[in-house]
């Protein structure tokens, strides 16, 4: 699926705006994954489309893009706690939550905790556990709590309008 084919077929359906997630490439930043799919967009798509940044490495991805992300236009800023760099250094993390309220900006977190999940796919693996209909197992409820209360945390401690998305 791309702009051309997605648009399309939402287009048909009724749909006159669609949203999806920027995830940089390896060493890009967020402006930079932001322009490229913009070119993307303005070549295929056929109805509106907006965007949601993804922070997935604070090392190669300044914070400084989010003012500029928010002057474009764009009012979410995304991040996953179970990326394993939030677990070796969530400051970042919450400095950006800092920056996306200031600039009128939604925070937008996917909240599992990476050690939890890591712990549990150990333990799926040792066993012989490895089809896919164990893949829930990985995910215990247990990962999303922990990772939620920090989030909430989080969103307290920055003042920052936050959604927490797709939990089970």
């Amino acid at each position: 699926d791309d702009y051309e084919t997605g648009t399309k077929s939402a287009a048909a359906g009724g749909i006159t705006a669609i949203g999806n997630m920027v995830f940089p490439h390896p060493g890009e930043t967020m402006l930079q994954a932001v322009e490229r799919e913009m070119r993307d967009i303005e070549r295929m798509a056929v109805i509106d489309v907006f965007l949601h940044p993804v922070l997935s490495d604070p090392r190669t991805q300044p914070l400084s893009d989010i003012p500029i992300l928010s002057e474009m236009g764009h009012k979410t800023l995304k991040y996953f706690m179970s990326y394993a760099g939030f677990a070796d250094d969530p400051a970042p993390y919450l400095e950006a939550m800092d920056l996306a309220a200031a600039n009128g900006m939604l925070t937008m977190i996917h909240c599992e905790d990476s050690v939890i999940i890591d712990r549990s796919l150990a333990r799926l693996v040792e066993r012989g556990e490895i089809d896919f209909r164990f893949y829930p197992q990985s995910r215990p409820i247990e990962a999303e709590v922990a990772a939620t209360a920090r989030a909430v945390a989080f969103a307290e401690n920055a003042n920052a309008p936050t959604y927490i998305v797709h939990l089970s």
